[in-house]
Parts: C-alpha cells; structure tokens; sequence
C-alpha cells in the first residue's frame, strides 16, 4: 500500500473535526426530531438513538472554534478581510436566504395559505431573520467582519494576557446570560439577528488561543473528562426535562439543555475540539494511503458546502416527497439510518458538483479542495 507523508503544515485532526461537526448537523436535522418526540420518550429508540443526538450538539459549536482556530491570527489586512468575508460568508448568506425564502414561500402555497400571510410572518419575524438554519453564517459574518480586531489581539508578537482576558469575559458573558434567561421566562429578549453572535465569540476565540498555543489543550485526561462529564450531564438534563415535559410538569430549567450555551455543552465542545486539534495523528502517514488522506481532506473540504446544503434536502424529503416516518411503515431504527444517510450523502453530491461547477463555487464560499499542494488550511 502507498503511504502518503502528510504536509507539515496540515493537521488532520483539523480535517477530522470539520467532518465530524458536519455530520453532527445532519444528525440534528434528521435523527434529533426523533429524541424530541413524547411518544418515544424513554423507549428503547430513545436510549439508542439520545446519545448520538446529545454528542452532535457540539456541531455548531466545533465549526466556530475551528474557524477561529484557521482564520483568526492571519495577517490580513481590512481590505483582504473584507474581500474574503464577502466571498466566504457574505455571498452564501445572500445565496441561501434568497433561496431560503423561495423554498418556505413555496411550502406556504403547497398548504394553501396566502403569500400576504408569508410576507406578514416574514416581516413580524425580522429580527430574528434568517429565520432558518442559516443563523450560523449571521454569527460567522459578524466574527468574520472583526477579524482586523482578533487580530491584533492574538498575533504572536503581542502577550497573550490581553486575549486571555478578553476570550474568559465572552465565555463567562455567555454563561451567565443562557443562565439568566432560563430564570426569566423569556427566552427570546437576549439575542436577536444583530447581538446573536456575541454569545459565540468565545468559540472562535478560543480556537485562536489553541492555534497559538496560548491555552494548556493537550492534556488528555482533563479533555476526557471533560467528555464525560458534559456528555452525561445533557443524558441526564434531556431525560428529566422530557419527563417533566411528557408528565406537564413545570419546570424552570426546561430547554437548559438543549440550548448550545449551556455549561455541559460548552464542556463536551471544547474537550472534544482539544483531544482531536491536539492529537498531531503521525500514525496516519504509516497507516493510512495517500487516497485516504486525500478523502479526509476532500470531505472536510466540502464540510462548509454541507452545512449550508443539508437543511433544504432534509426538508424536501420530509415536506415535499412525504418521507415522513408518520406516512410510513417502518421500523424506527431502519427510517433514521436512511433518512440521515440519504440527507448526508445528497448533501455532499449537491456540494461536490457545485465546487466542481466555477460558476456557482460561489454560493458555497469558493471552496476548493481539489487545491492538495495548498501550504495552509483557508477558514
């Protein structure tokens, strides 16, 4: 078997937490409606089926560090910045809430309701637009637009102590306000489309304190633990919020873990995100060929395509062609390990042809990873 030396400058393990939030996303948009469910509520589906949902929280969570961890300490100007903020984010988000709201305008008709009826929603609805699975790129745009900021903060002239302080005040804001809203009653007056991306920042900052080595990230122990305590603590919050959920009982706490936010969750990303980013994976350049590296690198590659893709075919399925599990005789274990399968491999044909496609490399940021001799990996 040919082996492949990999390039000194590339870390798979970056490429490997690309490809697992992309499947994690797919998950939350196929298998985690299932979880939510009261009549699977403690079943033997849901026992199977909770942890794989409860582990792809993190997704979203992974993507913004590793964002962070790619892009934040480039010395680019505020031109360059721009260019490639207009190119990687700014041009998508257009892309897909055009086509966002084509889609729902469209699914509004197919239920006979009137199109002033959708403008009125739409309109009602402004400030948390994109009302949509889209909201990441909003976040992504605003962390994207200060990078020139980030910058002088984490270049490796500067000490780290000022970066420190700045990445424990967001992680410590987020905190206390995901706790303080819980306790208010009122989820929906802390963020909107315009703040929404404060709550995130300590992500994509972190991944720059990793990036630097400014942060003690490769002790295993403490990262598995980390694993493991903040895994467990969403099994165990999930179940008593759905049992209290399922039994109508009040509860003050009720949603705390589902939100991305929350402390056990923040604890699953980032000990997840330290134990793949610090693993250098060397064995790989013995154990594994060049065409099995060049497939890592091609899927992490069309990991951003995916994230953007996935939500409309996982929709078309279920909305559109009736591959709902309430339309059809199935077993419950057999519908999800299609329904996840088919989203995921449609999701990367659809963003493989559209990277092949110069045309439209656009609408998914101008990725491409058919660029193998690249000295550095691009956020």
């Amino acid at each position: 078997m040919e082996t492949y030396k990999t390039k000194p400058s590339r870390n798979i393990g970056v490429d490997i937490v690309r490809i697992l939030a992309m499947l994690m996303v797919v998950c939350l948009h196929t298998i985690l409606s299932f979880t939510l469910r009261e009549d699977f509520f403690a079943t033997k589906a849901w026992f199977i089926l909770e942890p794989i949902v409860a582990f792809s929280k993190i997704g979203v969570l992974l993507f913004f560090m590793i964002s962070g961890y790619l892009v934040i300490n480039k010395n680019r100007s505020i031109v360059d910045n721009w260019k490639i903020t207009k190119k990687r984010i700014l041009v998508p988000l257009c892309f897909f809430s055009i086509l966002n709201f084509g889609y729902e305008l469209y699914k509004f008709s197919l239920m006979g309701k009137s199109q002033s009826l959708f403008w009125k929603e739409q309109l009602s609805n402004i400030n948390n637009f994109p009302n949509s699975p889209l909201w990441f790129l909003v976040v992504l745009l605003f962390l994207y637009l200060l990078n020139p900021v980030w910058q002088t903060l984490f270049t490796k002239e500067r000490d780290s102590s000022l970066a420190l302080y700045v990445t424990k005040m967001s992680l410590s804001f987020s905190l206390l306000v995901t706790i303080i809203k819980f306790f208010s009653h009122d989820h929906t007056v802390f963020f909107n489309s315009f703040t929404l991306w404060i709550g995130y920042v300590f992500f994509y900052l972190y991944g720059g304190l990793v990036r630097n080595n400014w942060v003690s990230f490769n002790k295993v122990r403490i990262n598995l633990a980390m694993i493991t305590i903040g895994l467990l603590s969403i099994l165990v919050g999930d179940f008593y919020t759905l049992f209290r959920n399922a039994h109508s009982l009040g509860f003050i706490w009720s949603g705390y873990f589902f939100e991305y936010l929350s402390i056990p969750i923040i604890m699953l990303a980032v000990g997840t995100f330290n134990l793949f980013v610090s693993n250098d994976f060397s064995w790989t350049n013995k154990k594994l060929s060049h065409n099995i590296i060049n497939v890592i690198e091609m899927f992490a590659g069309l990991s951003y395509g995916v994230y953007l893709i996935h939500p409309f075919v996982a929709s078309i399925f279920t909305d559109i062609l009736g591959f709902d599990f309430d339309k059809l005789s199935m077993n419950v274990y057999l519908f999800n390990f299609i329904n996840y399968f088919l989203v995921l491999g449609i999701s990367v044909l659809v963003s493989f042809l559209i990277v092949k496609t110069p045309g439209l490399r656009l609408t998914i940021g101008g990725a491409d990873f058919l660029e193998k001799n690249s000295k550095r990996q691009d956020g």
